[in-house]
């Protein structure tokens, strides 16, 4: 796994060649449409050879930009994945004093305001909550002090 700052310059020249194959397959497209519309006003002429000659260019091209760009975004992809396995880790948080959706609602809301805290998801009838986060922005004392810091309620963190 190479530094995080490294992934993260790999990903903005990721992003840009993304972009910068976006751009030129859509000029390309924007070619094709012109050629296409001269190939109807100059059809079976010598002219249409040259033109069926360009449009099936242009249409190689289009495709190999595609491919780029599908490839591109499954490497992104792959990488937010992999991402998400390493710093992403879920906790389970007994609450003692939860009694109704108002105070579920009230824990979740301040839960979430959280830097790093990706979900929050709650069992009224078990009084838990499990919370979804990036441990490189927060950790369960974070989250737990924040559920303790409303009055009525005490977290617990659940093994």
């Amino acid at each position: 796994m190479a530094e995080s700052g490294s992934y993260k310059s790999w990903i903005q020249s990721l992003i840009s060649e993304i972009k910068l194959s976006t751009q030129e397959y859509e000029s390309l497209v924007s070619k094709r449409s012109m050629y296409e519309a001269s190939e109807m006003m100059y059809g079976g002429t010598d002219r249409d050879d040259d033109l069926r000659t360009k449009l099936t260019s242009i249409n190689t091209q289009s495709k190999k930009m595609l491919n780029t760009i599908k490839v591109n975004l499954k490497m992104l992809m792959d990488y937010e994945d992999e991402y998400n396995c390493i710093h992403n880790t879920t906790n389970k948080f007994k609450i003692i004093g939860l009694a109704s959706d108002t105070s579920f609602a009230n824990i979740r809301r301040t839960v979430e305001k959280l830097s790093g805290v990706k979900s929050v998801q709650v069992s009224l009838v078990e009084k838990e909550f499990y919370v979804k986060y990036d441990k490189d922005k927060t950790n369960t004392t974070a989250i737990r002090d924040a559920i303790n810091s409303i009055e009525n309620y005490q977290a617990q963190l659940m093994e």
